[in-house]
């Protein structure tokens, strides 16, 4: 799975609902500068 944090979890709970095994899954979050000014987080340029 690849996408938002919240998206990740919600999909992983229904996976775990529906007991896939934990090792079959690769979770992979990312985030975007919205993502990281909701939560607080200080922007950072990189180059």
């Amino acid at each position: 799975m690849c996408g938002p944090p919240a998206m990740v979890e919600a999909a992983g709970k229904v996976l775990k609902r529906r007991r896939m095994a934990p090792r079959l899954v690769f979770k992979e979050e990312f985030t975007d500068a919205a993502d990281l000014a909701a939560a607080g987080a200080p922007l950072t340029a990189v180059s």
